[in-house]
């Protein structure tokens, strides 16, 4: 793994920034440093910044965050994940059992739903934001 990923345990959720060079097997890694973390702290609310990655060349398609996130982490666990979508799988296909994980343009979108307010103050965020492979919070 080349990337260097920093953890952070805040009052809500644990936030894990990564920054470098993405390769194979990097999400499989990450997953399981989130799983980890998560039974070390007893926290299922997870930030994951991923907006100071960049691919390998070696690396060709998308991140495999979504698969990867949603086999390994339990259907308690609450993943925001940061990144750009053009980046990142996102894969409308349910598993069950699996983590909800939702990617955020923004950061206060992102915390805001992890705390479980939407923007306008409400409780639950819509359907729209909180199914799979949605991009929320984006900012026009």
């Amino acid at each position: 793994m080349n990337l260097i990923v920093t953890l952070r345990s805040q009052e809500q959720y644990l936030r894990f920034q990564a920054r470098g060079r993405w390769e194979y097997n990097d999400a499989l890694t990450l997953a399981y440093q989130v799983k980890a973390a998560g039974l070390r702290t007893g926290q299922s609310h997870v930030l994951i910044d991923l907006r100071e990655v960049h691919s390998s060349p070696l690396v060709e398609g998308k991140f495999l965050v979504w698969d990867r996130l949603r086999r390994v982490l339990p259907s308690d666990y609450k993943v925001a994940v940061l990144a750009p979508v053009e980046l990142v799988d996102l894969q409308e296909r349910q598993i069950p059992g699996a983590a909800s994980v939702v990617l955020f343009a923004n950061e206060r979108a992102a915390t805001l739903w992890l705390d479980g307010v939407t923007e306008a103050g409400r409780k639950n965020p819509p359907a729209v934001l909180r199914s799979e492979g949605q991009v929320a919070g984006k900012e026009t």
